[in-house]
């Protein structure tokens, strides 16, 4: 079997697919993970012309972007986040709509013919609000699949490390940086922080920063989901432009939202911090709840993934 893999868009897809490929790789199958337009001299289209040249013999193309054609074979559309986080709000910026638009729809059905999403839960948001009529297959989020073992094995420190991953800076009515005094939380903590992988080159992906996170801090970015899946205490900034009603989604992004610790300010920023440091334990329960609800399985979800391809061949 050979399966491409379309990141020809952003290098940041690649941790979705990479467990993905290393376990295709074990079991003796051809995997190509494509280069990437803002790592290299192409942009995307001229990328995936390339390999559609090259390599048009592949069963599968992988689709982490609804944006990504098919190279060779079928389209197994997942997502790069592991769910759509974006309130329909029309009146503070269009780009917020998107994934409940009519394109989102449109360039989901038009590239793929098969949807491997992490849970039921999130199948649910594609089928009943999104409408989207194509076969789903539950397979888990292999993204973590390398975490979820390596935070077992993560031994404990005497200095919490805070990790701050906010979403994007181009949504500038959800981004948190404007409530952030770096100065405080330098000061209360090994204080870590990434930008969104699509403007922050930094060599540390977010992925790899969940391996060693004590305190999760973000406000709209799906980051804070995979932080809920791994149980990691998690602290939600809110906006005023997140709103439930906002949601045609099955709410399952705002409620899994109150397994972590949610604030508006940083005096309140600085009370969570303090709860979590003297209570990690605080709110386990929702997140063990919620992260079943987001990822029906766990650690070897790499494995299940590849197990649902062989049966489409």
């Amino acid at each position: 079997m050979k399966i491409i893999f379309n990141c020809a868009y952003f290098s940041f897809h690649r941790q979705y697919c990479e467990n993905i490929k290393k376990e295709l790789e074990k079991q003796g199958h051809v995997a190509i993970i494509t280069e990437s337009q803002d790592s290299c001299n192409f942009n995307a289209t001229d990328i995936e012309n390339k390999y559609i040249i090259e390599h048009n013999d592949a069963d599968f193309t992988i689709l982490p972007d609804e944006a990504c054609k098919i190279i060779g074979g079928k389209g197994i559309y997942i997502n790069h986040a592991l769910l759509p986080v974006l309130p329909e709000n029309h009146k503070f910026n269009s780009e917020h709509s998107f994934y409940y638009s009519q394109n989102y729809k449109n360039a989901i059905e038009l590239y793929s013919d098969f949807l491997f999403l992490p849970s039921q839960e999130i199948a649910n948001i594609f089928t009943k609000e999104l409408k989207i009529n194509k076969p789903i297959k539950i397979v888990g989020f292999p993204k973590l699949d390398d975490v979820i073992i390596s935070r077992k094995n993560k031994k404990p420190n005497n200095l919490c490390n805070i990790v701050y991953l906010p979403t994007g800076n181009w949504k500038k009515t959800m981004n948190s940086e404007n409530v952030i005094d770096y100065n405080i939380l330098n000061n209360m903590g090994n204080f870590i922080c990434n930008g969104h992988p699509s403007v922050d080159k930094k060599n540390v992906t977010s992925t790899k920063l969940l391996e060693i996170a004590d305190i999760l801090i973000t406000d709209y970015s799906s980051i804070g989901y995979d932080a809920i899946i791994l149980n990691i205490p998690t602290i939600f900034i809110d906006s005023i432009y997140w709103k439930t009603d906002s949601y045609k989604s099955s709410l399952i992004c705002e409620t899994s939202r109150n397994a972590g610790i949610r604030v508006t300010n940083m005096n309140e920023l600085i009370q969570a911090i303090e709860m979590y440091k003297n209570n990690p334990l605080f709110l386990e329960d929702k997140r063990i709840y919620y992260g079943n609800l987001l990822s029906k399985y766990k650690e070897n979800s790499s494995e299940i993934f590849v197990k649902e391809l062989l049966k489409l061949l």
